[in-house]
């Protein structure tokens, strides 16, 4: 099955509905071919570590290889320089952080660098056929490195200005080996490199636009962007000592390095890592005095990488600034430049390393005679020094002991089962996050790992970001099982020709409330479907088999909430503007109703209603029968006044309350508050006078006064009299329309919020909204620096985050839809979260919630006509054809648009032979297969 992927590569059918490759698959072939012919000799279990390991030899042999064949070619201690060399390349913080948690690409590309130089400087030096397929070969086999082919455009990119570098330093004396070299990677390359670029050309803009990298890029570049000065560089450290990891045994977030952190706060340990950096930066300009023209390729290879990582060091700030904010792309492939140029920057501190300490022994052979010693001293010093270093390498802290994890043999047979049945697409449930990162309770966390054992297409999580039309049906489905809608959820399984459910109750959701797996009312709503039929179970796991398969002339279409159409934004912008407003012409104002206040019987009592901090001061000094006194300092003190202490009995069904006060000293602020939240209600302020009405539906005994004295980030004592209150109603002309949303009113709330190295997080409670109505979410923000604001919709009954994204400056308007009927109450939870060195600011200047009946299901017809479908994801190069027998073949023409996500050919006539469906860029890799056949029989005659 994976060959069979590997081959056919450049679409992917089972990355949930289908995809472009995004990563390039294909080049882990020389991977996959060699852990096959290992597995027939080592356990299962074994072979990703034995590759692992593989690559961690190779690497730092061939740095000692290239150094001593090369570098140190006429020296005669070059075994011992090319050994240091090898051994820092093995022993530093970056082997460190491609190691820890490995990712194959990178290890790979650790085990190359060394070999493909070498044999590119000795063919450049010395030309001939068997340098020449050894170059082949290690290109061959380093192919994996491009799975994210970013990480090969680096490498490729450095290797050309190696190349150029030693072209102009030696006059092009040597233009057409160059030439053959570049060649040779570009053929060798090819058969995943040109369906590569056909991604990059047609498809890259999905992932910039996908909603995970929107959510998470830019805070992925700002873990980066912490680390990109020269203190953490010149030792090569970067984003995953600032990572966390669950610890499953005791049920928290923890430092990934915990253990090198303690390591590396010794003052001596640290020092040895500056001092190999002060080594590496003498051996560069060593290699400048001392004109050893060989190095000067590097040189420019070194600068290239260095300069992508220390982005957060002027000038080059600056520079990088303006490359990410003009080209989104490359925006996107560098949001984490350190796995992309580290392994290239390892490789040139390793040459400087070893030329550094030759330097050294230069100098020191200058003063001391006896060579030998010289020798010997350095030789154990800075293997000694290396290994104190890294010293954590040697206990177990070298590959993380997490990824060994025992995958549950229930999966196994889940698998088997699966590929034993007739191929139909798989929906993994639960389906409580948009993130493609899960936790298992046995121990697993990650991006997942149920495609591998599959040949069912799986829709997942991880392969939203790949195709959009992946996402879109994510969005529908959870909405769908979230809000119960059987019918809805029927009708989306047919939509998605998805054939079968599974539902894995290993899942966990790590520091939050279990409730939203909604593993209950999901197996409640498939066991009461007539269409819905359990069929197999294996311990925690669930497989569900869907029935009924049809083609309808209509299929559902939800509208995305977080960007709904224009004409919606229109008429949600139109009924804000109007809900809530009050028409003072609806009241007898000329009949007001007064209300007397005995402050000394109301029991006042000062509480501090913001956030507890320290040295915060705050009381009464003062109560009489019309008047009191409130002090405070760093502090946001209230006094708190139920209302129907005040209006005992309620002076009509609908009427109108204004609220007068008079004030002395600091200003205190009054507003109408919701009983049990923090939020002030918005009113209207008319001749100073503060205006709320209320309809049927507010009843007085959910709400109070509150008076409020904000002194936060004032250090002196601060005074306020409050005197005069009255409270006045005017009873209503008619029926006033009922108001089911109490909105809130910023101004008596920090609504800027400022954050360094932390998150901040604010609540706006909306508890009396009843889920099945829809509503519409306004909120104007502004971003200053850093990362925006980030708002979470919390749905009381599912604690699930029904609205899950960042504030864009200016409005941002969300629907909010019907859910579960019986449920009530959303959160509005915002995040304000700070990464790296950049303070995140940002302001929420208005926030609005309004009821607003809209037809957010659309059902859209399918073409008129019979026409057939291939079950994938709509690409305009997918082609049909009927094969008659024979030579006869024939095309049925382009594919159009079924059930607003799949290919489907109209058929003008009865199809009487075999439909073959091929997607036409997958030429791209047959040519490339092609070619490298055609090199090989090349180099073999010539």
């Amino acid at each position: 099955m994976n060959f069979q992927r590997l081959f056919n590569g450049v679409w992917r059918p089972e990355q949930g509905l289908g995809a472009v490759a995004g990563h390039s698959h294909m080049a882990d072939l020389p991977r996959v071919v060699l852990l096959w012919l290992f597995h027939f000799i080592l356990p299962l279990s074994f072979l990703r570590y034995f590759y692992i390991f593989l690559c961690l030899i190779f690497g730092p042999l061939g740095v000692y290889f290239f150094l001593q064949k090369i570098i140190f070619q006429k020296s005669k201690e070059k075994n011992l320089f090319a050994f240091l060399g090898g051994l820092f390349y093995l022993f530093n913080l970056g082997t460190l952080q491609h190691f820890f948690v490995p990712f194959e690409m990178f290890a790979t590309q650790y085990a190359a660098l060394g070999w493909l130089f070498l044999f590119a400087t000795k063919y450049l030096q010395r030309p001939d056929k068997k340098t020449l397929i050894y170059f082949g070969l290690v290109t061959f086999l380093a192919t994996p490195q491009a799975y994210a082919a970013t990480l090969w455009y680096i490498f490729f990119v450095s290797f050309i200005a190696y190349l150029l570098t030693w072209l102009i330093i030696n006059r092009f004396k040597q233009l057409k080996q160059a030439l053959i070299l570049i060649g040779i990677t570009l053929i060798i390359n090819s058969f995943w490199l040109l369906p590569n670029l056909y991604f990059v050309f047609q498809h890259s803009g999905e992932v910039v636009q996908a909603k995970i990298n929107q959510l998470f890029s830019e805070e992925a570049f700002l873990h980066n962007y912490e680390y990109g000065n020269l203190q953490n560089v010149a030792v090569l450290k970067n984003h995953l000592f600032s990572w966390t990891q669950f610890n499953f045994t005791i049920g928290k977030f923890e430092p990934l390095f915990k253990t090198w952190l303690y390591h590396l706060n010794t003052p001596f340990v640290i020092a040895l890592g500056y001092l190999f950096s002060f080594l590496i930066f003498s051996g560069l300009i060593m290699v400048l005095v001392k004109r050893k023209k060989v190095l000067y390729p590097l040189i420019p290879v070194f600068f290239l990488a260095l300069f992508f990582l220390i982005s957060a060091t002027p000038p080059f700030t600056l520079i990088f600034s303006f490359l990410r904010n003009h080209f989104s792309l490359f925006k996107e492939a560098l949001r984490f430049p350190f796995t992309k140029f580290s392994l290239i920057l390892m490789f040139t501190y390793a040459v400087f390393f070893a030329y550094g300490l030759w330097a050294l022994k230069e100098i020191l052979a200058k003063f001391f005679r006896r060579k030998k010693i010289i020798l010997t001293t350095i030789f154990f010093l800075f293997t000694l020094a290396l290994f104190f270093f890294t010293k954590p390498f040697f206990q177990s802290q070298l590959i993380d002991q997490k990824m060994r994890v025992k995958i549950p043999t229930e999966y196994f047979e889940a698998f088997d089962w699966f590929n034993q049945q007739e191929n139909g697409r798989v929906l993994q449930l639960p389906l409580h996050t948009l993130w493609g990162w899960e936790y298992y309770n046995f121990g697993f966390q990650g991006a997942g790992f149920n495609w591998f054992g599959l040949k069912s297409p799986l829709l997942t999580r991880d392969f939203d970001r790949w195709n959009l039309k992946n996402e879109k049906a994510y969005q529908e489905l959870s909405y769908t099982l979230y809000s119960q809608d059987l019918m809805l959820l029927e009708n989306l399984l047919d939509k998605y020709q998805i054939k079968y459910l599974l539902l894995d109750k290993s899942i966990i959701t790590p520091e939050q409330d279990n409730k939203v797996l909604f593993f209950d009312e999901t197996e409640k709503l498939l066991s009461s479907s007539s269409k819905i039929e359990l069929v197999k179970k294996f311990n925690f796991l669930k497989i569900y088999h869907f029935n009924e398969m049809n083609h309808y002339s209509e299929y559902p279409e939800i509208i995305d909430f977080e960007n709904p159409p224009q004409e919606l934004k229109k008429m949600a912008e139109e009924k804000a503007n109007h809900y809530g407003v009050i028409n003072f012409d609806n009241f007898w104002l000329n009949q007001p109703f007064n209300y007397q206040i005995d402050l000394k019987k109301l029991d006042l009592k000062p509480e501090l209603c913001g956030e507890p901090g320290e040295n915060q001061v705050f009381g009464l000094n003062l109560v009489t029968q019309e008047e009191f006194g409130i002090y405070g300092k760093n502090s946001l003190a209230c006094i708190k006044i139920d209302l129907n202490k005040i209006i005992k009995s309620r002076p009509s069904s609908n009427f109108l309350l204004e609220i007068n006060y008079e004030n002395e000293g600091e200003k205190a602020k009054v507003c109408l508050a919701k009983w049990g939240t923090g939020d002030c209600l918005k009113g209207e302020t008319k001749d100073n006078n503060l205006f709320f009405q209320f309809p049927k539906n507010r009843e007085l005994k959910n709400y109070e006064l509150r008076f409020l004295l904000d002194t936060e980030n004032q250090f002196e004592e601060k005074q306020s009299l409050v005197k005069d209150i009255k409270l006045t109603t005017y009873l209503a002309k008619k029926t006033l329309s009922e108001e089911i949303v109490d909105n809130v009113d910023l101004e008596t709330k920090k609504t800027q919020y400022v954050s360094f190295k932390e998150e901040k997080r604010g609540s706006l409670s909306f508890p009396e909204l009843p889920h099945n109505q829809s509503y519409v979410l306004l909120m104007e923000a502004k971003n200053e620096s850093g990362l925006p604001l980030r708002v979470c919709l919390t749905n009381y009954t599912s604690k699930r985050c029904d609205l899950y994204t960042n504030l864009k400056d200016g409005q941002n308007i969300f629907f909010i839809p019907p859910t579960d009927p019986q449920g009530q109450g959303y959160d509005v939870n915002l995040s304000n979260y700070a990464v790296g060195p950049l303070q995140s600011i940002n302001s929420l200047k208005s926030i609005k919630i309004i009821p607003l009946d809209y037809e957010f299901i659309k059902d859209n017809k399918n073409p008129e006509g019979e026409y057939l479908t291939n079950n994938q994801s709509y690409e305009k190069n997918w082609r049909a054809f009927e094969y008659l027998g024979g030579l006869k073949i024939k095309s049925l023409g382009e594919p159009v648009i079924i059930n607003g996500w799949e290919n489907g050919w109209l058929l003008k006539e009865e199809t009487k032979g075999q439909i073959v469906f091929f997607f036409l860029p997958q030429l791209l890799e047959y040519f490339g297969f092609f070619s490298i056949l055609v090199l090989i029989v090349f180099i073999a005659i010539f």
